[in-house]
């Protein structure tokens, strides 16, 4: 709100009349003094001087009251200004807070969505490679169904090597009970559970087991790597008797 006519109405009019009032006296004594000087200076300048000097105080006061007036107002002005300039300087903060925050919830939407995309493909992923395991198992089991089980159907193949036949057989019993497309839990295939190899091919499985027994799982030239007939561990004890584990 603008203050400035209320607050300088009575004390600039008071200054201004002053100010004229002193410029009329001024006026009137100059002339008054070039008519009376020749008949009298003393007195001319006697009678005027307790006027003009009771005037010119009147004006230097209220003069005075003016500039106070005037500064008080030049100060309610930059205080208004500099509160107008906080106030711009805080709606902007709070703009760019806002735009910050905005672009925060973006980003975090944009994240969620990204890891939900991702949790998705690998939810995908898992089921294609079950899925793709299974019809594997699948194909393996059709593929191995025409070989018999029965220890005897196989013996010719394990005798075939110069390892102790007996053991072999048994090996092949206790592992597999004897059936060529059998499958364990643990990734084990074929008469010997071979791990992690799917051979079911009975005279591939058996050559691959003879293979095993030469190098050994702990010393060469025994059944140390089936934990069917021998324990685990660096020190394999035999499970049944006669069997050679170290």
């Amino acid at each position: 709100m603008d203050r400035t006519p209320e607050m300088f109405s009575t004390p600039m009019r008071r200054g201004g009349v002053a100010l004229l009032a002193l410029s009329a006296l001024a006026f009137g004594i100059s002339a008054e003094k070039a008519s009376t000087a020749e008949a009298d200076p003393i007195i001319a300048a006697s009678a005027s001087e307790p006027v003009f000097a009771e005037i010119e105080q009147t004006v230097i006061e209220d003069c005075a009251i003016s500039l106070d007036v005037l500064n008080i107002c030049l100060k309610t002005r930059a205080e208004e200004a500099a509160e107008i300039e906080a106030a711009q300087l805080a709606a902007e903060r709070a703009h760019q807070e806002q735009i910050k925050a905005e672009a925060d919830l973006a980003n975090f939407y944009a994240q969620v969505a990204a890891e939900e995309q991702a949790r998705q493909a690998l939810a995908e992923q898992e089921a294609a490679r079950k899925a793709a395991e299974q019809e594997a198992a699948i194909a393996r089991q059709a593929l191995v169904a025409t070989y018999p089980t029965g220890c005897e159907n196989y013996r010719s193949l394990v005798a075939q090597y110069e390892w102790p036949v007996e053991q072999a057989m048994l090996t092949m019993s206790e592992e597999s009970q004897c059936n060529p497309n059998a499958i364990s839990a643990t990734d084990d295939h074929g008469l010997f559970q071979l791990h992690n190899r799917p051979v079911y091919d009975p005279a591939e499985n058996v050559r691959i087991a003879y293979a095993l027994w030469e190098d050994g799982r702990v010393g060469q030239r025994n059944f140390s790597a089936w934990y069917a007939v021998c324990t685990p561990g660096n020190n394999p004890q035999p499970k049944f008797e006669g069997v050679d584990c170290q």
